[in-house]
């Protein structure tokens, strides 16, 4: 098994898909937009938020970073919590951290918002170390991110996999030459994630571990 485990946070660590679609259907109102299905704004769970607003509402660069803003109104005070780690995920990290590997958290997430949940829900302990993006919108490329981790942590291309629900997680692993594995209980569909050229699928949270050691 490779020694360093990078993983995506929503979707992969925390179902926080109840409070982003909130919180993506609060901006989207206020600001005059058709806020669309459940299934439309299921989208918005995982791609970095600025340029989902741009794809999924057709939004130009200025009006997408105010609806990031916009969104942020709700997603601090109420949809941050609106979240719940997925069952298993802790037993699956103790197994793994167990097994001599360092763990830890690669998101386009801002990171005050992962380290917040990761406090409110116990599990700071679990993670050596949390790269994800700042409030002002940098940092937000999952290639970028996955990048900071593997400095800060000394990890090398060869011993280090990422673990995420979207195509996102596994085209930034490609690109640092990393070994992947997509997850189906997140956000993301088989489809989505062979395409993206996943190396191994983890049907739900009880796969992790051997999905991983398989690597």
């Amino acid at each position: 098994m490779k020694r360093f485990i990078l993983f995506d946070f929503d979707g992969t660590v925390t179902d926080t898909g109840e409070g982003i679609i909130k919180a993506v259907e609060y901006a989207l109102v206020k600001m005059g937009k058709d806020p669309g299905s459940e299934a439309d704004r299921r989208r918005f769970v995982g791609p970095p938020l600025r340029q989902a607003f741009e794809r999924f509402s057709d939004m130009d660069t200025p009006t997408a970073t105010e609806a990031v803003r916009v969104y942020r109104e709700y997603y601090r005070e109420i949809g941050l919590f609106e979240a719940c780690l997925y069952e298993g995920v802790t037993e699956q990290l103790k197994l793994l951290r167990e097994g001599g590997a360092v763990t830890a958290i690669a998101s386009s997430k801002p990171t005050v918002f992962i380290n917040k949940l990761l406090e409110h829900f116990k599990v700071t302990d679990l993670f050596d170390f949390v790269a994800g993006s700042e409030l002002d919108g940098t940092h937000t490329d999952k290639a970028e991110v996955i990048a900071i981790a593997m400095e800060a942590l000394g990890a090398s291309r060869e011993n280090t996999v990422m673990v995420g629900d979207r195509s996102h997680d596994i085209i930034g692993a490609k690109k640092h030459g990393l070994a992947s594995v997509g997850v189906l209980y997140g956000y993301g569909s088989r489809e989505e994630l062979t395409a993206a050229g996943a190396d191994r699928i983890a049907e739900s949270v009880s796969e992790l571990y051997s999905a991983i050691s398989e690597l």
